[in-house]
């Protein structure tokens, strides 16, 4: 068993009191059912694996654990933080479910996602009915400016960033400033606008 695990997480904080949260599994490789060794286990044999995956798409954050709201790997993830990942390997029996041997890699060659060498835009939660995130990602330093407009062409928000550093950055944005609607989130980056659709809820 392989498994892609976030370090912390703090944005799926809801009702409980808990605030942030250890080790939360991300994704399975290649999936829940793990891959069979086969040939069994004998003491002193080596068997070698290499694993990879790539997260695609923008960050959500499912509204609950059932089936509906899982994350679709082939579209979108829900990594808050790229950096803060690692990797845990198990060799089990699934008829006892008795563990033999675990280990956290210590050689993870590297963890990215698809939109790591360009510039992106995500916000998030989207629908947004309070407090939220926008990230920015900067592929090289530039002077950037945000806007955000409603469907009638108004400017309700602008702001210059001045230039921004290589990177992630990320800015709160407050659904309680805005009425009911959609917007869109304009981002000019050194004269590249990226734009992003955002949901306003009650």
């Amino acid at each position: 068993m392989v498994a892609i695990l976030e370090k912390k997480t703090v944005k799926n904080v809801k009702t409980n009191g808990e605030t942030e949260f250890i080790y939360v599994v991300k994704k399975m490789l290649p999936d829940e059912n793990g891959e069979l060794l086969n040939g069994g286990l004998q003491a002193g044999n080596t068997k070698t694996f290499t694993k990879d995956f790539t997260f695609q798409g923008d960050y959500r954050l499912p509204s609950d654990g059932s089936a509906a709201q899982r994350i679709n790997h082939a579209t979108e993830h829900s990594i808050e933080d790229f950096n803060n990942l690692t990797v845990i390997a198990w060799v089990q029996d699934l008829t006892t479910k008795e563990v033999f041997q675990s280990m956290e890699a210590t050689n993870v060659t590297s963890v990215k996602n698809e939109i790591s060498n360009s510039n992106s835009l995500s916000v998030y939660p989207n629908p947004l009915n309070n407090e939220g995130l926008i990230e920015l990602n900067i592929e090289k330093a530039a002077n950037t400016n945000i806007s955000i407009i409603d469907l009638t062409g108004k400017v309700v928000f602008q702001e210059e960033l001045g230039t921004l550093s290589v990177g992630k950055h990320l800015f709160d944005i407050n659904g309680k400033n805005f009425d009911y609607g959609v917007y869109l989130i304009n981002v000019m980056v050194d004269g590249e606008l990226i734009s992003k659709k955002i949901t306003i809820t009650e």
